[in-house]
């Protein structure tokens, strides 16, 4: 197997293995925490998980940052999985930080952020899946390991895009841009938009892809 080969399958190994969390899930109805906090449109989110299955996606309650986990496993209720899982959520004026420590295993299925339509995000992962979509704003993305897409619905509201995956791939069907590498790829586009978009994966998948509501 080539270097390129081993590491696509170390990244499908992180996802599947999230894919059998999901697979747990379904076989018996998870139960679910809420936390909500006021949050004004125009902010900013600080945002830390260790691993998971995490969405990033538009609140329809414009004022509102919403934290939504899904509980899978028997031994642990969603009162106590909040307690253990939630290390940080706060809001301070327009500036929100949320930092999760998920577990390693098949206790956690799908973590869902609610944000306002404009929101900031900076989002870092240590490994898994991170997708993001419906948000608009400046954008610091990073993945360790593992599967990164953004959705994008206005290609032309960004002004500088930097997009690079360390080692695996980098799929761009939004912007276009000039891309270079071998074992890793970086690309970079220039626009006349208002925002900055940073991403990065260091093993794994990048992806840039249209709305399609499918969030």
């Amino acid at each position: 197997m080539n270097l390129m080969g081993l590491t696509l399958a170390v990244c499908f190994c992180v996802v599947g293995f999230y894919a059998v969390a999901m697979q747990g899930q379904r076989a018996s109805e998870p139960h679910r925490f809420v936390v909500a906090k006021d949050f004004a449109p125009g902010g900013a989110l600080d945002f830390t998980v260790n691993a998971g299955d995490v969405r990033i996606v538009r609140n329809l309650q414009p004022s509102q940052v919403r934290l939504e986990v899904a509980v899978t496993t028997r031994q642990l209720g969603p009162a106590e999985a909040q307690k253990r899982w939630v290390k940080r959520m706060e809001v301070n004026g327009s500036h929100a930080t949320i930092d999760l420590q998920l577990p390693m295993g098949r206790s956690a299925g799908l973590v869902t952020i609610y944000v306002p339509a404009a929101t900031s995000l900076v989002a870092k992962m240590h490994a898994g899946r991170l997708t993001v979509g419906g948000v608009k704003g400046n954008k610091d993305l990073r993945v360790g390991s593992g599967v990164l897409t953004l959705r994008v619905a206005d290609p032309a509201a960004y002004q500088h895009v930097r997009a690079e995956v360390r080692l695996g791939e980098l799929s761009d069907g939004i912007f276009h841009g000039k891309q270079n590498g071998m074992l890793g790829r970086t690309m970079v586009a220039e626009g006349k938009g208002q925002y900055q978009l940073l991403l990065h994966v260091g093993t794994g998948e990048l992806v840039l892809t249209g709305e399609d509501g499918g969030l």
